[in-house]
């Protein structure tokens, strides 16, 4: 047995055991502590920087979306306003009457029919910016979508090292627990 003074970086039997005692009991204080990430848990999704970016593009896709919506809102109503102009033109006021009235009823109709032709362009108008904040939409979601891939796929990564950094330490006291070391004389 060795008498002398224990030093770092001795071979002595008695400095080995007594190092791998404290590297012991450090092991199983790590173990018992709480994890270093503060507030997260295992259960918790791990926060990664793309968060933020993955926010403000949510933010943005759901405004797209609202745009798009308001867009088909004003499709419908021009449909609606060109099918009420389409039943307008249909009429036939004429009736018998003097030719001034056949006059004033074909002016009449001739507005209307130009009435139609209107709400067919607004139809068209609005269809047309409807496709543009569809197309929009579609651009903001696959964006959106392919960030919160790449922030899944961080995320993933983050688990697997916490689970294998856990396997790890598990590892360690298991084979410190093993040998015996650290452990008191009876």
């Amino acid at each position: 047995m060795c008498v002398r003074k224990i030093r770092p970086g001795t071979n002595c039997p008695a400095a080995i055991t007594a190092r791998s005692a404290s590297d012991a009991a450090n092991i199983f204080a790590r173990a018992l502590k709480s994890r270093p990430g503060g507030a997260e848990t295992k259960d918790m999704r791990p926060r990664t920087r793309l968060d933020p970016v993955i926010k403000i593009e949510e933010k943005n896709e759901e405004h797209k979306l609202r745009e798009m919506a308001e867009a088909n809102r004003h499709v419908k109503s021009a449909e609606d306003a060109l099918a009420g102009a389409r039943d307008a033109a249909r009429t036939d006021h004429r009736r018998t009457a003097p030719a001034n009235d056949w006059m004033l009823a074909e002016i009449a109709h001739t507005r209307t029919l130009s009435e139609v032709r209107n709400a067919e362009r607004a139809v068209k108008t609005a269809a047309d910016a409807e496709g543009a904040a569809r197309g929009a939409y579609t651009i903001a979601h696959s964006k959106a979508e392919a960030l919160r891939r790449v922030a899944q796929t961080r995320v993933d990564e983050i688990l697997a090292a916490r689970e294998k950094a856990e396997t790890r330490e598990l590892d360690e006291i298991g084979l410190v627990t093993f040998n015996g070391v650290g452990q008191r004389p009876s």
